[in-house]
């Protein structure tokens, strides 16, 4: 529905948010980076240049946003599970459901899926550093903030923030 009038109805028409991540990832798939958009997360066109490959850039950024909705849901019920309880997980994941713009991010096929899908990972490690505080939830913590760090350079200061609350 997103797509068809810039694509069925009036196919010279093209949003330039989807033009950039298409060009993206028609870069990351041919392997000549020289070209990648700077302010784009390089690990997400690396993940998705793969399946690009085969099934079609439109698809696999739609293919991707689906899945990463998935990753989304879990991670945010492990962060507030984490915080809050395992009801208070559920109440989120349910609360979530309800609002799709935010679990599907259904603006445009982008990498806002993957990279908001990667950043509730990283915050749920952290709240997991947090609440449990043992050698393995810390280690959670770092890797979290890491990829966060990676998900989108933009994000540095989150990354930072995290880290600082892992110290604490």
């Amino acid at each position: 529905w997103v797509l068809g009038p810039r694509h069925i109805l009036d196919g010279d028409y093209i949003d330039v948010d989807l033009a950039v991540y298409c060009t993206a990832l028609s870069v990351a798939r041919d392997g000549d980076l020289q070209a990648w958009p700077g302010k784009l997360s390089l690990l997400v066109g690396h993940v998705l240049a793969r399946p690009a490959g085969t099934l079609g850039i439109l698809t696999t950024l739609t293919g991707g946003a689906v899945v990463s909705a998935g990753i989304f849901a879990s991670a945010l019920f492990i962060w507030v599970r984490a915080a809050g309880g395992r009801l208070a997980g559920v109440v989120a994941v349910v609360i979530a459901a309800a609002n799709a713009p935010l679990v599907m991010l259904s603006r445009n096929p982008s990498f806002y899926a993957e990279t908001t899908a990667a950043c509730a990972v990283g915050m749920a490690g952290v709240a997991v550093a947090l609440r449990w505080r043992t050698p393995v939830a810390l280690l959670c913590g770092g890797a979290g903030v890491g990829l966060v760090l990676l998900a989108d350079t933009r994000f540095l200061t989150m990354g930072v923030a995290g880290a600082a609350l892992v110290l604490i």
